[in-house]
């Protein structure tokens, strides 16, 4: 485990040999630079048992049947069919010997929606939803992620690329882009 360790060396000498003065030293184990673990989505059947499997990088191999048998899963205790959270717990007897242990961004796809409007009319405002393969974790919602939509600059008639962005460090959001699309407006000329 990494921290400071007191040494010493000794001799007790033989039928040749005086006894040498024991020497103290310190030895010291550094941390590791970083451990990350990251839990793998788990795709059951109902009524099959959670088998937990994980992703690691930056393990030292003696470390890594011990880090792993340290991790400690825990669900929303919910078996029905659905999406289901899952956390991740790291033994900190563990977790001291790194400087740091990283827990991955949860990966979610948002799709941005398509507007249609008519030359003219006043600025709809723009909507996204969280795609069908994509579930929040702890209880978070929508409005945790600080998503931003912009759209491309443009009133003329025509078709406009909405793109977005997202400011919670805890996601890693892949956006679908949407189009915002300006339709001609019809008028009716009467000529007397």
């Amino acid at each position: 485990a990494a921290g400071r360790y007191r040494v010493v060396a000794s001799y007790s000498g033989d039928d040749t040999h005086y006894a040498a003065i024991p020497k103290v030293a310190s030895l010291v184990i550094k941390k590791a630079d970083k451990a990350i673990v990251t839990v793998n989505d788990i795709n059951n059947n109902y009524g099959e048992e959670y088998k937990y499997s994980y992703s690691l990088e930056g393990v030292v191999a003696r470390d890594i049947d011990t880090l792993v048998s340290s991790i400690v899963c825990v669900t929303d205790n919910n078996e029905n069919v659905g999406n289901h959270k899952i956390k991740a717990i790291i033994n900190e007897d563990v977790a001291k010997n790194y400087k740091e242990v990283v827990i991955t961004p949860k990966a979610i796809n948002i799709n941005i929606d398509n507007i249609n409007t008519t030359y003219g009319d006043d600025e709809k405002v723009l909507t996204f939803s969280l795609a069908v393969d994509s579930t929040l974790a702890y209880g978070d919602t929508l409005a945790d992620l600080g998503i931003t939509l912009e759209r491309e600059s443009g009133n003329d008639v025509g078709e406009y690329k909405i793109t977005g962005d997202a400011s919670n460090e805890n996601y890693d959001v892949t956006f679908t882009d949407g189009t915002y699309t300006i339709a001609s407006k019809k008028v009716q000329l009467i000529i007397d």
